[in-house]
């Protein structure tokens, strides 16, 4: 799941949003200031001040991010961009033509770069006119940009299991109860006699064997959309994927995780672990229907550890 979509879970995002532009206003009055969110694919603008000028800079409109003004920003550094005169910057076109069509005169650009070096965005300061943006200015905004990163990071590590760096059990109760997706499947997956590889080899071990578990799930996960990854505790995970409804490839996917799952080389050399994974589709459902899922795909698990284990078992 991208970070855009783990806002969704934050707690007050859009009133600190609100809050953090009105601070930024305090700095820098009669401007139009807004919070963009960056990936290597899109741009969104998250949050705009209210002004009155002739910016046509919108919330939650979307533009490719090679259209992206900051994109610009030099984020591995975290210098902030400064354009006084945009009409005589150096910019490629693709952006001078996003430029124009929101009337923007100047820009000033402040990267917002979480603590692990990853790009959340930027908080933007423009003017349909030339500008002059000092020092102070300059230096307050990346303060103020500084405590929002922080939130941002408190926030997703609430939703993070530290071993793993999945998503958690309070994640994953937030998520179906508000933003499951409609249709989709779910696979719950559990390692076979894993109590044996922490009795044998120790707890640290163990450790190790799950942290490797989340990257092979991640490593699937991230090949899908909107997918989640949740360590629910111990040794037991769930993935959900989205949009995934076929039954050849349900399947397909179940015995991809099966195979994957056996393999631990070079942790155990002899590949002695194996996993059980209960699957089950879904379409449609509300609240109460998520719940019963989440009951039935359980059943689908220790059906999987009846017949034998290391294998999927899909439920009808």
């Amino acid at each position: 799941m991208s970070l855009l979509n783990e806002l969704k879970y934050f707690r007050n995002f859009k009133l600190l949003a609100s809050d953090f532009i009105s601070l930024a206003q305090e700095i820098i009055p009669d401007k139009v200031i807004f919070i963009n969110y960056l990936d290597n694919i899109r741009q969104v603008t998250l949050k705009v001040s209210n002004h009155d000028q002739a910016v046509n800079v919108i919330e939650s409109t979307l533009i490719p991010v090679d259209q992206a003004i900051c994109n610009q920003i030099d984020y591995q550094n975290r210098t902030p961009l400064i354009l006084e005169d945009i009409k005589n910057a150096n910019l490629p076109e693709k952006v001078m033509s996003t430029v124009e069509n929101l009337n923007i005169g100047s820009y000033l650009g402040i990267p917002i770069v979480l603590e692990n070096g990853q790009k959340f965005g930027a908080l933007c300061v423009v003017d349909e006119g030339t500008s002059k943006f000092n020092e102070r200015e300059i230096s307050l905004l990346e303060k103020l940009v500084r405590l929002f990163s922080y939130y941002i990071e408190l926030e997703s590590i609430a939703y993070k299991d530290t071993l793993t760096g999945l998503y958690n059990a309070t994640f994953f109760k937030n998520y179906y109860k508000n933003q499951r997706p409609e249709n989709g499947a779910l696979f719950m997956i559990d390692l076979d006699d894993f109590k044996t590889v922490n009795d044998t080899h120790g707890h640290h071990f163990g450790n190790k064997i799950l942290k490797t578990l989340g990257q092979k799930l991640l490593s699937v996960s991230n090949k899908y959309p909107d997918s989640v990854a949740i360590r629910l505790g111990g040794d037991e995970f769930l993935l959900i994927i989205p949009n995934l409804s076929k039954r050849t490839e349900l399947e397909r996917l179940a015995n991809q995780l099966v195979n994957l799952l056996s393999v631990w080389t070079p942790l155990l050399e002899a590949n002695t672990l194996t996993a059980s994974i209960g699957v089950i589709r879904y379409d449609n459902v509300d609240y109460d229907g998520f719940v019963s899922l989440m009951n039935n795909v359980d059943v689908a698990l220790y059906n999987a550890k009846k017949q034998g284990k290391n294998r999927a078992s899909i439920f009808e």
